[in-house]
């Protein structure tokens, strides 16, 4: 929640009836990103990594919570317009036992100028080793995407949909690229993008992947028009060659109030 509380909510009757207890309450001082390790453990790392992360797991004396030393970084940079607190990451990606985070913005102390400052930079957390690397540069320069969304297929590769807007935040957006990051091999892989052309003044996407009897992954991805006020529904099939087949699944209208 906004107040940095984890709530455990669960449901056995489609939501008829819900149950929720507090699980831990973070401090409230910036945005967490949360994954999880393979003893299930859940971490919330600061979208500025400027604290140690923070752990959670049920144990018997009811200190549920731990912090990892020395899983901090500071990040200080001084530029002659104006003054930047640190890096912080808009997103984080689980992929087999490494957390990555991507998207930095510095945000911009002007108030004749609040614009943040996009850069490239990524973060890679590794599990295993407990250890903060810098990660893989994005196939896209910060200025040629103003969001994204992502899955990951298997413990090595993450699917990537990147939107862009002609000019940001008040252009019309629109899928600029679709790509495969592979871990293992360190490339990138462009994949075919949908045949129809999705565009609205604000495009938004998320996703996530399914895997059938033959283990191959199956992505579904959501796009939210929100001029149209219209959700549409893709599924996309994977083969080994990393080609790709979009289907429209379905398409659907909310009122504003509903939401994504």
């Amino acid at each position: 929640m906004e107040n940095g509380s984890v709530w455990d909510i669960t449901s056995n009757d489609q939501f008829k009836t819900i149950e929720k207890k507090l699980l831990i309450q973070l401090p409230k001082s910036r945005n967490y990103h949360t994954f999880l390790t393979n003893n299930r453990v859940l971490n919330f790392v600061k979208d500025d990594i400027s604290s140690n992360i923070i752990q959670y797991r049920k144990s018997l004396n009811n200190q549920n919570h731990s912090k990892i030393k020395k899983s901090s970084v500071q990040f200080k940079v001084k530029i002659d317009a104006g003054s930047f607190p640190g890096l912080h990451f808009k997103h984080g990606i689980q992929v087999g036992s490494i957390f990555w985070l991507v998207f930095g913005q510095y945000e911009f102390h002007n108030p004749l100028n609040a614009q943040p400052i996009t850069k490239s930079s990524t973060m890679l957390w590794f599990s295993n080793k407990q250890r903060w690397r810098r990660g893989p540069d994005l196939p896209l320069s910060p200025e040629s995407f103003s969001n994204f969304c992502s899955s990951s297929l298997n413990s090595t590769a993450i699917l990537f949909v990147f939107l862009h807007a002609y000019q940001y935040q008040y252009g019309d957006h629109f899928v600029t690229k679709v790509a495969i990051f592979n871990f293992q091999y360190k490339v990138w892989t462009d994949i075919p993008k949908m045949k129809e052309k999705l565009q609205d003044y604000y495009l938004e996407c998320t996703m996530a992947t399914f895997f059938n009897k033959e283990t191959r992954p199956r992505v579904v991805v959501v796009f939210n028009e929100f001029q149209k006020n219209m959700k549409t529904l893709y599924s996309v099939d994977l083969n080994l060659n990393n080609d790709a087949t979009w289907k429209q699944e379905s398409i659907w209208f909310q009122s504003e109030d509903i939401g994504m």
